[in-house]
């Protein structure tokens, strides 16, 4: 196999294994997430669990068809890798992990909507604002009104 022809490989091959290591660390967060007793079958652990076997999954079944196609099926020699739309995807990932209990749930998740707009080319600004704000208040409220579970304020405690 040529060098052009398993740098074709090499993108998907850092995706399958970005995706396989989130899921798994959702899997490992989840396992040591704190369940009261009253939780017998169904608690807050089955949501999680879930997300992280889907996206371990995903990475595995990314990986093993990005390992298994020819290189001239994966990328054509026009294709480019957007690296500075995955950066900026990864960057805002980041950010949410480390932000989300000081910053709060509410606002990492909006600006994390928003920067992933942004990264794959939306310049449509205000309706991107309004749209992560939206979603990410009605998510906040589901979660914490509705299914009882507890996501960091942060900034906006007392107001939500």
């Amino acid at each position: 196999m040529s060098g052009t022809q398993s740098g074709k490989r090499g993108p998907g091959l850092v995706v399958g294994t970005v995706l396989v290591a989130m899921g798994a660390g959702i899997i490992a967060s989840t396992a040591g997430m704190d369940v009261a007793p009253a939780y017998a079958r169904v608690g807050p652990q089955v949501f999680p669990y879930a997300a992280g076997i889907a996206v371990a999954l995903m990475g595995v079944y990314f990986l093993a068809s990005t390992w298994m196609q020819t290189p001239d099926r994966i990328l054509a020699d026009t294709d480019e890798t957007d690296w500075r739309a995955i950066g900026i995807i990864a960057a805002s990932f980041v950010f949410v992990v480390l932000a989300l209990k000081p910053v709060g749930f509410v606002i990492t998740a909006a600006l994390l909507f928003y920067a992933v707009t942004g990264a794959f080319g939306s310049r449509r600004y205000l309706r991107d604002v309004a749209i992560a704000v939206i979603l990410s208040v009605a998510a906040f409220l589901i979660f914490t009104r509705l299914l009882n579970l507890q996501l960091p304020a942060g900034l906006l405690k007392g107001l939500l």
